[in-house]
């Protein structure tokens, strides 16, 4: 009896890690891009790389799987690259392995708590552009810099991404982050996006392939992880 207890409590972590270590966790998938869910979008100047434009959270529909269709808030994660709003492009979906975002989306509460205001929405895509091009967490100095706003809601949201890139540090792991990389044109913008544990077990729809499974089986681990250190 107790060899069968065993079994079964050690049967989904084993599946779980050889999911996630035998096979790139990727697959292709579309998007149909939407604009800000916020607007009016606050702008900002970045000095180096240039960039003068609204900074903020995106919606669109996201089909991980053939008529899933689960719609979902994304971030740029570059910042030379563009795309049309509206459009339905190809991307290359994967875990992004990023302790420092991880930190970044549980100190905002995820992606809904990052769109509870255009500040904070703002505040946080400068943050992830800081994260992406930088490895200061400062947005006035280093390779990647932002011209200091002369007040109102663009300098609350400035204030807000520095104080979170402050804070950065270990947080739990209850979301996932997902890196949106564009298959159709290299010069297409890639994107991020999040779900916690239990969104992601609840929306995703029964894999239709390997690599789609082990993104399950890895929440369903990093779960189990969770569960055995409280």
């Amino acid at each position: 009896m107790q060899v069968q207890w065993l079994a079964r409590r050690l049967v989904l972590p084993v599946m779980a890690a050889l999911a996630f270590f035998t096979c790139p966790i990727a697959f292709a998938t579309p998007l149909q891009t939407g604009g800000f869910v916020i607007n009016p979008a606050l702008s900002f100047s970045v000095g180096n790389p240039g960039y003068s434009g609204p900074a903020g959270g995106f919606s669109g529909i996201w089909d991980p799987s053939p008529g899933a269709n689960i719609p979902i808030n994304y971030w740029c994660f570059d910042l030379q690259h563009t795309f049309n709003p509206g459009s339905t492009y190809d991307y290359t979906a994967s875990i992004l392995s990023n302790s420092a975002v991880s930190s970044l989306f549980h100190e905002a509460g995820g992606s809904a708590g990052a769109l509870s205001s255009n500040i904070t929405s703002a505040a946080f895509q400068l943050a992830i552009w800081e994260m992406e091009c930088d490895s200061d967490r400062n947005l006035a100095t280093g390779s990647f810099q932002v011209a200091l706003p002369g007040g109102g809601d663009a300098l609350a949201a400035y204030n807000q991404a520095q104080a979170w890139l402050a804070g950065l540090g270990g947080a739990p792991a209850d979301y996932v982050i997902v890196l949106l990389a564009s298959t159709t044109d290299p010069q297409h913008q890639n994107f991020i996006t999040d779900f916690s544990i239990p969104q992601l077990q609840r929306n995703l729809p029964e894999p239709s392939s390997l690599p789609l499974a082990a993104i399950g089986m890895a929440a369903l681990l990093m779960l189990m992880r969770r569960r055995a250190h409280n």
